[in-house]
């Protein structure tokens, strides 16, 4: 359990790291969970679906500990909600380590 692994290094991170939504260390703004629902790779951008069903916009420059290019459709994510020019935003997007048993 204490031992990092490769997927760590790249960025990812497991749910009770991820802070699953409680603020996840920072104060002024909680994380929120969610799943990659669309990524628009030659453009560098995609969307991620919320718990509640709502859509937030990604650039590639928003991503945080993982390259955009490794993300998946299907993907959880925690991310920092905002708000855009045409709607809701994630800030800070990072990938959460699923925990499957091996």
């Amino acid at each position: 359990m204490g031992r990092k692994d490769k997927q760590e290094d790249r960025g990812y991170m497991s749910m009770s790291e991820a802070g699953g939504g409680d603020g996840g260390g920072n104060t002024h703004q909680p994380r929120a969970s969610g799943v990659i629902k669309r990524l628009v790779m030659d453009k560098g951008f995609g969307f991620i679906r919320d718990p509640q069903g709502a859509e937030h916009f990604f650039h590639r420059s928003g991503c945080e500990g993982v390259e955009f290019e490794d993300l998946r459709e299907g993907d959880a994510v925690t991310f920092r909600p905002g708000k855009g020019p045409k709607g809701p935003r994630a800030e800070s997007v990072q990938a959460v380590k699923s925990q499957q048993a091996t």
